[in-house]
Order: structure tokens, then C-alpha cells, then sequence
């Protein structure tokens, strides 16, 4: 009898321990939903979203263009997408913002997902003559000085890692020091890379300045005169005198204008008290410059006057 008492309980036992083992939760794990970014970039063309630029302000698309434009009617605008830095190896692309107005200029988007904000960092046409799918970019500061870099991006900052460069003939790659040969051999390779291609948005109309402008350049010339030939000043102060960034103004009203290596074909100018607008065949539209004494100057460039 103990012996039959005692199976039944330890079989009672294994029942009991086998069902708890069966009500054992099993906790879902659910995935975390795939960020659309590309809808996000769109969003903010379309004036759906506000970014943030380098002054950690927040501003529409079309307050951008409206403050790069000159004196341009409209811009043709552009996009591709590229990953950059793949930063913290999480792989999301930016967008990159190609505005054709005078000599073009970018814009690169970059979203953050923890804090839900678009962020973008302004980049003149010099500094990314070629993009390339690997996100190593090409860019000249005129005949004598260009470098081949990739970009990593923080929010609305960056820092430029340098890969190759050319200083006023001096030659590195990877910060060490090489013959002219071998940086040509470089370039040759990285020529080689596929581009970005860009796909087109659409024409946007900008705001009007409101500001009329005379042909009458006398008026500017009570106090100084802007007849002369103007050269472009690099960021670390010099200038470039090699014909690759040059503004000429000539008394007849009719004018020369290079923006790298690429005449944009200025027919006229005009002034309107310190403002001086060209008019370009290549573009179509006028690229304006305040002049303040020898220097004709845009938000990012300063074109200094010959002999001054």
C-alpha cells in the first residue's frame, strides 16, 4: 500500500511540474521599425518639415534658397542620396541637395531618429566639384590647391578628413608626403569611381529682392571706382591669381566672370548703390555681390580688387 501511495505521488508530482513548465511565458521581442529617411528628406523640399542649420536655427527649405539665391528668379534643384560617414556603423544615408543658381551650391541633410530632427550643413559647389558613391569627394581651391576628402557628420557639423591633397605643390596622401606622380596616379584612380547622380526635383520661383538696379555705374563711382579685375581670396587668406576665380568690371558696362575654371559668361552688369549684380549667359540669371571699398563679396566669397 505505501508502495502504491508513494507512485501515485510522484506522479502527481511530474504532472504538476510538466503544466507549470507549459504556462511558462514567453516574452515577444518586437523589432524596431525601419526609419524612412528618404520620406523624412522629402518632407522637408516639400516645406513639410523644418531642418536645422549651422546656426542651430530652425528653417524651411525655402528660407534656405531664398538667403543663397542673389539675385537668381528661380533654382533648379536636384538630390541624390549618399552615405557618408556611415557613422557608429548604422548605415542610413543623407541627402545630398544640389541647387543650380550662379555657381551652385549644396545642402547636406542629415536626420537624427533620437531626437526626430532634420539637420543641414551648407557646402559651396568649390568644395564638392566630384562627389563619388563611396562618399570621397574632390575639391579645389584653384589651380595649384585641391584635396580629395570624405566628410563626418555631427548633426549639423562636420569634420573633413583629408585623403589626399595638394597644397601649392606639396603632395600627400594619407598625410604623408609624395611625389606629383604618385597624387596624379591617386586622382587618376578616384576618376575612376562611380559619381552620384542626381535626380531632378523640380524649378522653384524665389522671392523678389524688390531692389531696383541702373545700368548708371557713376553713381558708385562718386566715392570709388569698381572699374578693374577682382581675385578671389581662399579661406586661408591668399589669393588666386591663376584666372580660376576672377571678376572683371570694365567701363563699357560689360564684364568676365570665372567661378573655378568655368566662364559663366558675363554679358553686363549693374549696380544699385553697393550692390553689384552680373549677368550670366551660362546660368541664365544674375549672381549679386555687395561691394564694400576694393571688395566685392558674397555670404561666402570675397573677390579683392587688383592693386588695392
Amino acid at each position: 500500500m505505501k508502495r502504491i501511495i508513494y507512485s501515485l505521488m510522484v506522479v502527481l508530482i511530474i504532472i504538476i511540474t510538466v503544466g507549470c513548465g507549459s504556462k511558462k511565458e514567453v516574452k515577444k521581442v518586437e523589432s524596431k521599425k525601419e526609419v524612412d529617411y528618404k520620406s523624412i528628406y522629402m518632407e522637408v523640399l516639400e516645406g513639410k518639415r523644418n531642418f536645422v542649420n549651422e546656426d542651430d536655427k530652425e528653417i524651411t527649405f525655402n528660407d534656405y534658397l531664398n538667403t543663397e539665391k542673389g539675385n537668381m528668379d528661380s533654382a533648379k534643384v536636384t538630390y541624390t542620396y549618399i552615405d557618408f560617414d556611415n557613422k557608429d556603423s548604422i548605415k542610413h544615408e543623407e541627402m545630398l541637395v544640389l541647387t543650380e543658381t550662379n555657381d551652385g551650391y549644396f545642402l547636406i541633410l542629415n536626420y537624427d531618429e533620437y531626437v526626430d530632427k532634420v539637420y543641414g550643413i551648407y557646402k559651396n559647389y568649390r568644395d564638392m566639384i566630384y562627389v563619388k558613391s563611396d562618399g570621397s569627394i574632390y575639391s579645389s581651391g584653384g589651380a595649384n590647391a585641391s584635396y580629395v576628402y570624405k566628410l563626418i557628420l555631427d548633426k549639423n557639423k562636420y569634420e573633413e578628413v583629408v585623403l589626399a591633397e595638394n597644397n601649392e605643390g606639396m603632395y600627400k596622401i594619407d598625410n604623408k608626403e609624395v611625389t606629383k606622380d604618385e597624387y596624379d596616379n591617386y586622382l587618376e584612380e578616384f576618376n575612376k569611381k562611380d559619381s552620384v547622380s542626381y535626380t531632378d526635383y523640380k524649378n522653384i520661383e524665389l522671392n523678389s529682392d524688390n531692389t531696383s538696379s541702373t545700368n548708371n555705374v557713376s553713381v558708385a563711382n562718386k566715392e570709388n571706382s569698381i572699374y578693374g579685375t577682382y581675385y578671389l581670396e581662399l579661406t586661408d587668406g591668399t589669393i588666386v591669381t591663376d584666372g580660376s576665380g576672377t571678376i572683371i568690371l570694365n567701363s563699357d558696362n560689360t564684364c568676365s566672370y570665372y567661378s573655378g575654371w568655368s566662364d559663366m559668361v558675363c554679358t553686363s552688369y549693374t549696380v544699385s548703390n553697393n550692390n553689384v549684380c552680373l549677368n550670366l549667359q551660362e546660368t541664365g540669371g544674375n549672381k549679386c555681390f555687395t561691394l564694400n571699398g576694393n571688395i566685392l563679396s558674397d555670404t561666402y566669397e570675397n573677390y579683392i580688387k587688383n592693386g588695392d
